[in-house]
């Protein structure tokens, strides 16, 4: 029963209650009341004693009854909230799961990509880089370009989920990292469109002209020798695989704050 019910109930109750004490004290004659009232041992005043000791029990039970009825509704909201509350967290956590999981996948077919580049001899990694891109370079480049492309849109679809996306919002620096894996694919692919109409026009490409690529398959942790009028600052360890470790590091630290709150 609610507070209201009850409240209502004991409320009909006491009315009931004084309206037979009312009952009993207007069938005296008008002269004789206070006096009749009065007198003990007679019928008409233990009854109206005993009503007006369930007229006490009532209301002083019902206060109680109320007060006890009022914590435990007060309580049974609190419950109510915070499982609200940890069903809300239990989404949010779904979705950042899901979120790393496909970022995840995105960084892995990177990586996948960079790899078949540099075992097809797309590199200058090992000091023998090939000079004029040949035929089959030619369809590996074009081939592995259309899987990073793909990969990149991927990440922008993440980019502007993580301005939406109340999950992923609320996590500072993810939006960020996003946009500096996104660009860094996006150097590698503006160099791949600006070239990509000479392989049509069967125009000879030396492999020295595709420094974006070269970049991106040569070892990381060793400088790179960019040309002057190119961004050093694009770098496939600073600008890809440190911002992935970024983002997976605040979102699996706030995986475990929610696992240690509960």
């Amino acid at each position: 029963m609610s507070n209201k019910k009850f409240i209502i109930s004991l409320v009909i109750i006491i009315v009931v209650t004084l309206t037979l004490i009312a009952s009993l004290f207007f069938t005296i004659p008008d002269s004789n009341k206070i006096d009749s009232i009065l007198i003990k041992d007679t019928v008409r005043f233990e009854i109206l004693k005993s009503l007006f000791q369930l007229l006490f029990v009532i209301i002083v039970g019902g206060v109680i009854a109320y007060f006890f009825k009022s914590q435990e509704a007060a309580k049974k909201e609190e419950n109510n909230k915070k499982e609200k509350e940890k069903e809300k967290r239990s989404q949010s956590n779904e979705i950042r799961v899901e979120y790393l999981d496909r970022l995840g996948k995105i960084y892995r077919n990177v990586k996948k990509t960079r790899r078949i580049l540099t075992a097809g001899g797309l590199t200058s990694k090992y000091g023998n880089p090939p000079s004029i891109m040949t035929e089959q370079l030619i369809c590996l480049y074009c081939e592995q370009m259309e899987h990073l492309n793909n990969n990149q849109l991927e990440l922008e679809c993440l980019k502007i989920e993580s301005k939406s996306i109340p999950a992923i919002v609320n996590l500072e620096g993810i939006g960020t990292s996003l946009n500096k894996m996104k660009d860094y694919l996006r150097k590698i692919l503006h160099e791949y469109e600006r070239i990509a109409f000479k392989f049509d026009n069967g125009i000879k490409i030396n492999y020295s002209n595709l420094v974006q690529l070269d970049e991106f398959t040569y070892t990381s942790t060793k400088d790179f020798k960019f040309p002057n009028s190119y961004d050093k600052r694009y770098r496939f360890l600073e600008n890809f695989v440190m911002q992935y470790d970024i983002i997976i590091a605040k979102i699996g630290e706030n995986l475990q704050n929610f696992h240690t709150s509960e």
